[in-house]
């Protein structure tokens, strides 16, 4: 079992000893899930980062995290992304319920080759009803010119407002966390009976030993590392475990769609 990390618990299973399809639980506070072994940190370390909601009746829901590309363009999953909602993007907040600029999703594009099932291309840009006011807690952040890592950095630095630990509760206050880089060809054998990480995914964890994750309430949100955004929070088997890093869509495999919608 497998899920997507937004809010609302996905489980897919695939392979001929499982269950083949996918389900998707409604969710309860206890289905929503922050980040796994990190710590709280200030909106103004990571001012690029945006809690995604969707808009209900009366207000609107955290789902999924994001990152901001331009004054009025945010980066996020595709699977957070259904056609039949309306959303909204909270920036320069600490908290995902309220401060900051609350603004309206104007437009949303789900990667055209975002497949459901496999989660390949798992990507989706919004446009905002109106621009952001840009300060010392909402900026954007730029993308990246290679494709590769930097051989000097082998950490990621993940944010959001997940779980920290699977299947509990948001986490009210944004945290943190620096996650190790995983070998591609070793992530893809550690999830050979489960997913095909492909060349637009990457893995980071601490295999052997888990404890630092993205988790559900998580999805969409920025993967940075020297200040550029390299990855956008995707999926993985539960949260923090030895064994199953996460899993990222790599943006710089996405660098010319991203660029021709901003």
């Amino acid at each position: 079992m497998y899920h997507y990390r937004s809010s609302v618990l996905v489980v897919i299973t695939i392979g001929l000893s499982l269950t083949t399809g996918n389900r998707i639980v409604p969710e309860t506070d206890e289905d929503r899930t922050k980040i796994v072994g990190g710590h709280p940190i200030s909106i103004e370390q990571v001012p690029y980062q945006v809690s995604v909601q969707v808009k209900t009746k009366s207000s609107h829901r955290h789902t999924c995290g994001g990152a901001i590309l331009s004054a009025d363009r945010v980066l996020t999953a595709a699977h957070c992304i259904e056609e039949s909602r309306k959303y909204a993007v909270r920036a320069g907040s600490n908290y995902y319920g309220f401060g900051g600029q609350l603004v309206e999703v104007l437009e949303s594009r789900v990667h055209p080759e975002f497949n459901n099932h496999t989660l390949a291309n798992d990507i989706a840009m919004l446009r905002l009803e109106r621009n952001l006011f840009f300060s010392n807690t909402v900026t954007l952040i730029s993308l990246p010119y290679a494709e590769s890592f930097s051989p000097t950095s082998k950490e990621v630095f993940v944010s959001g407002w997940g779980s920290i630990l699977y299947d509990s509760s948001l986490s009210y206050r944004l945290q943190g966390v620096s996650i190790p880089l995983v070998d591609h060809e070793l992530c893809s054998q550690l999830y050979v009976e489960f997913n095909n990480i492909t060349d637009s995914m990457f893995c980071a964890g601490q295999v052997g030993r888990g404890g630092k994750d993205s988790c559900q309430g998580d999805s969409g949100g920025p993967v940075v590392q020297n200040g550029y955004l390299v990855g956008v929070v995707s999926w993985g088997y539960e949260c923090g475990e030895p064994n199953y890093p996460g899993v990222y869509s790599k943006v710089y495999a996405f660098r010319e769609w991203i660029q021709s919608l901003l």
